[in-house]
């Protein structure tokens, strides 16, 4: 117990405050997601060492919603920091995950790899919104559900554009194809959300158009975040023959396997 100071009259009572330290707990757990990711890349060094490049994309995509989020914070709209985060932070990590682990793709069929590929994004999704306040709060549904379509439409995007350059991968023609998917897809996820509203509800007609339009809009944005922090890991593969290894051995995409040197030619002395 400590006095705080002369906060009232001369006859007024001192106030007093109480510190409490925190917790391991309290400090440890907020930062769960990046724990894992820590603790990921550490095994995964003690294997190869190259895999400490997956810090490239990795610090790059941060410092942008770090930038983004100051921007929010400038232009008076913190009302958007917490969603954009969510939204956007769990994606950045669990991509370095994926790229970190890619063992768990290698023996197993299509299905099992999509479904524990959406087990990683949804875990670190579901961890970063339980951990991010101690008290739940009714947009948590709602921020839960969207996070889940943003992701669901990544997997379900990069599924699709793999049809695109089946027989032969090229860059110029998947990320349109990839970003194409992704807009559609969250136009039909947004549909068909709300005509279940509209089942339970009921949507006056008049404000059909005006709905609609703010479905495009919205699904436009959210394809663009998608794509914009999904690009730089996709790059990053490509050009790094170590990880464009393991992203040919996650997409599964005939052509992108880097090319082998070819084997010098032995000069047979006269």
């Amino acid at each position: 117990m400590a006095e705080a100071g002369d906060l009232g009259g001369d006859k007024s009572d001192p106030a007093t405050y109480q510190w409490v330290a925190p917790s391991r707990r309290d400090i440890l757990l907020p930062h769960l997601p990046w724990i894992i990711l820590i603790f990921t890349l550490i095994i995964s060094l003690r294997r190869d060492r190259r895999t400490y490049a997956i810090l490239i994309p990795l610090l790059f995509c941060e410092i942008i919603v770090q930038i983004i989020n100051t921007i929010f914070r400038i232009t008076h709209v913190e009302v958007f920091i917490e969603g954009f985060y969510f939204l956007v932070n769990p994606i950045v990590l669990s991509c370095a995950v994926i790229l970190l682990v890619p063992e768990i793709f290698k023996h197993s069929r299509a299905v099992f790899a999509f479904l524990r590929t959406l087990l990683i994004f949804w875990g670190m999704g579901i961890l970063s919104l339980l951990l991010i306040k101690n008290e739940i709060r009714s947009e948590w549904t709602f921020m839960l559900v969207l996070y889940g379509m943003a992701t669901l439409n990544l997997v379900l995007s990069i599924l699709i554009s793999r049809m695109f350059v089946r027989k032969k991968f090229k860059l110029i023609r998947f990320l349109p194809a990839l970003f194409i998917s992704q807009f559609v897809i969250m136009i039909l996820f947004f549909l068909v959300f709300m005509a279940i509203i509209s089942l339970v509800q009921g949507i006056p007609s008049d404000q059909l158009f005006q709905i609609i339009l703010q479905i495009v809009i919205v699904s436009l944005i959210l394809s663009l975040i998608l794509f914009a922090f999904a690009l730089p890991y996709l790059i990053f593969s490509l050009k790094n023959h170590f990880y464009r290894e393991r992203l040919a051995l996650i997409l599964r995409i005939p052509g992108i396997q880097p090319q082998a040197p070819a084997p010098e030619e032995k000069q047979i002395p006269d």
